[in-house]
């Protein structure tokens, strides 16, 4: 017998999606490399790291009012991991998951160093997925409005054996 695709729950890597999720940017079949290695923790390393993103994803879908607009680039793209919008006030996070097999703390990610490349990709990614959301227009505007700005937030979370997780918020482009 053939599943119900409107009762079914979507999946990628074996991680149910919350129905709330577009589906991930690699794509719902994307399944990351296992590296050659004998020690399976670096052999599962990019699997491990992107199935964190996806739960990361469900966690923030989790969250009232806070819609995700991208998550689940394939591994090895530069950016935040997912990016969210507060739908009622617009304010914007990006959010960058570490996963780490021994117990550690994770700080904030160099994505987020300020004046940074790769900063100013994730900013710049995150209007382009707000534009492309469903978010209403004037949460859009809003939204797009903060990050001209320079003010949002952008959370290192820690997974696998990392439980700690480090925000910061920015005003002005600066930590504030």
């Amino acid at each position: 017998m053939a599943a119900n695709p409107a009762t079914s729950l979507r999946q990628s890597n074996g991680v149910a999606l919350n129905p709330n999720l577009p589906d991930p940017v690699a794509g719902l079949y994307y399944i990351p490399k296992t590296l050659s290695s004998s020690n399976p923790n670096i052999a599962n390393s990019q699997i491990n790291g992107y199935v964190g993103e996806l739960k990361l994803a469900n966690d923030i879908a989790n969250i009232p009012s806070e819609t995700v607009v991208r998550y689940g680039d394939a591994i090895g793209t530069h950016g935040a991991d997912v990016i969210s919008v507060n739908s009622a006030t617009g304010w914007v996070s990006l959010w960058d998951n570490k996963f780490r097999s021994s117990a550690q703390n994770v700080h904030s990610s160099p994505t987020f160093t300020p004046g940074s490349n790769a900063l100013n990709g994730a900013v710049s990614d995150a209007q382009t997925a707000i534009r492309n959301s469903n978010l209403p227009d004037a949460v859009k505007q809003q939204a797009i409005q903060n990050l001209r700005d320079g003010n949002f937030s952008a959370n290192t979370v820690g997974s696998g054996a990392a439980r700690n997780s480090t925000p910061v918020r920015f005003c002005g482009n600066n930590p504030c």
